[in-house]
């Protein structure tokens, strides 16, 4: 069972809008919400549905997608 959420939150925050910065330190990286005009860390394995969820809200997605 893979339990990694990632590509599909990636793919959530991009559709909506969200883009990829850079790489940040052990394997998080620094996406951009314009809607909220600020920066946020994305896991480099999202392992759990609730972390999934939360990070899209802070891409603004509020609606639970994952």
């Amino acid at each position: 069972m893979n339990n990694d959420f990632g590509k599909q939150v990636r793919k959530l925050l991009k559709e909506n809008g969200c883009t990829f910065v850079k790489k940040g330190k052990v394997g998080y990286e620094i996406w951009f919400c314009p809607l909220t005009n600020k920066y946020f860390t994305v896991d480099g394995v999202v392992k759990s549905r609730r972390l999934a969820n939360t990070i899209l809200k802070h891409g603004k997605i509020e609606q639970e997608q994952v």
